[in-house]
């Protein structure tokens, strides 16, 4: 069939790799366990005496510590004893793998192939955000987390911050941002206040597409040094998506720090995109840099329709059409380290419509061992081929001389795929990455 959608997971490429550097591998689920040890006679039991000592034992379901070091293993009875030890399995029978390499070099090696496959132009990862015109709002359709419960360039207080990628949630992108517990808010953090400085004097008022679970319980705001100036009307709490507006304000002149946040007093309080409406038009917008390393391929222009009959349509694009009139730039914040990617209009679009802007990114590697990894079997396998020879190559000074001769022939099989995929390579799209 084709496998060209199908996603690898971390798993899969960890194995996969390991496979690939022709040095023992073995994984299966132990029938018995203890403190310091292993059982499992019909997988173990294939490895000579002594033959497993120092390759690396990785519990995938150990909550306490997955990584350790084989110190002895016995054929006959299929037990291999590891470093350190670990006072209380959460399974009394895990899955585990003896790999020749500790998995967290394993990962390393295959993040590393992965920018390699991005920066030779073999495996892309097209994503796109959205944004209001007008609006230079960070990360406004919260479509970049670092985490499941971190997303960059915003902070939680008080409450509870998580990711919803449920399929009920996407009326606007892949990620929906949750606070779920307490009373608190998730506000824009200081380093990209900078850019809404550009509308004081202005005269704006704050949209949010918003769900809820409490009635009036759940809103957004716009502060001026960090006191709430406009608010808007609060959610219905009927577990549905509207738009909740403020009303229009004037920014003070001269101020220098604007922030929007959206609040939850009860319930769940959930937001997708957040956005301004008026005042004059910034040069600058800010982008996640993570998504597209080298700027945006296009950018889409939609119009928004605000009836408040029918709150839905406010944020489903109608009538696109592609824009031109902008640049990319790169800027690094020294004080912050943080490196900004930026939209510098040359010709501004038309204010208040809903953009889409898409663009390539590398493949990343999930923190979770089930996590998936948007590439194919083919794909796969050369990353795992690629990740491999920076194994050997980075160990290689303590090797034997056959691993060279591994890592040639590892290269030369990565060629062999790369020119394979070269002209029938398709960029995977599955939406922001998270």
């Amino acid at each position: 069939g084709n496998t060209h959608n199908m996603g690898r997971s971390r798993t899969q490429l960890r194995q996969e790799t390991a496979r690939q550097t022709s040095l023992p591998f073995l994984s299966g689920t132990a029938t018995a366990s203890a403190a310091g040890t292993i059982t499992d006679a019909p997988v173990l039991g294939r490895a000579p005496d002594d033959s497993l000592i120092g390759t690396h034992v990785y519990l995938l379901e150990e909550t306490d510590e997955q990584h350790h070091v084989a110190t002895d293993n016995v054929q006959s009875t299929g037990v291999v004893t590891f470093v350190p030890t670990v006072a209380s399995y959460g399974d009394s029978t895990p899955p585990y793998e003896i790999l020749p390499f500790a998995a967290d070099a394993i990962h390393s090696a295959l993040d590393e192939a992965m920018m390699t496959a991005y920066d030779r132009g073999l495996l892309v990862r097209k994503s796109w955000i959205h944004a209001v015109s007008g609006s230079p709002i960070y990360n406004a359709d919260f479509s970049y987390w670092t985490s499941s419960s971190a997303l960059h360039g915003w902070t939680a207080t008080t409450s509870t911050l998580a990711r919803s990628q449920a399929v009920a949630d996407k009326w606007v992108g892949e990620n929906v941002a949750q606070l779920t517990t307490a009373s608190g808010n998730l506000r824009l953090d200081p380093t990209w206040r900078r850019f809404l400085a550009e509308m004081a004097g202005d005269s704006v008022r704050l949209h949010a597409w918003m769900n809820g679970t409490a009635t009036g319980a759940n809103r957004a705001a716009l502060l001026e040094n960090g006191t709430s100036v406009a608010n808007t009307g609060n959610h219905e709490g009927d577990s549905d998506w509207h738009v909740v507006s403020s009303s229009f304000v004037t920014l003070t002149l001269g101020e220098t720090d604007f922030a929007v946040q959206f609040e939850r007093a009860a319930g769940t309080s959930a937001c997708s995109l957040i956005w301004l409406e008026g005042g004059n038009f910034p040069d600058l917008h800010p982008i996640p840099i993570a998504l597209f390393p080298e700027g945006p391929s296009a950018i889409y222009s939609y119009s928004m329709d605000l009836d408040t009959t029918n709150a839905k349509a406010a944020v489903q694009g109608t009538r696109g059409h592609p824009i031109g009139g902008w640049d990319f730039r790169r800027f690094h914040d020294e004080a912050a380290n943080v490196e900004m990617g930026l939209i510098e209009w040359k010709k501004r679009p038309a204010p208040h419509r809903l953009l889409r802007i898409e663009g390539d990114g590398p493949l990343t590697l999930p923190t979770a061992d089930t996590g998936v990894v948007e590439c194919n079997q083919i794909e796969g396998l050369l990353l795992a081929k690629m990740a491999a020879i920076i194994l050997l190559e980075r160990n290689i000074h303590t090797a034997s001389p056959r691993w060279a001769a591994r890592v040639d022939r590892l290269a030369r099989d990565v060629e062999r795929l790369a020119e394979g995929m070269g002209s029938t390579q398709d960029a995977v799209s599955l939406g922001p990455i998270w």
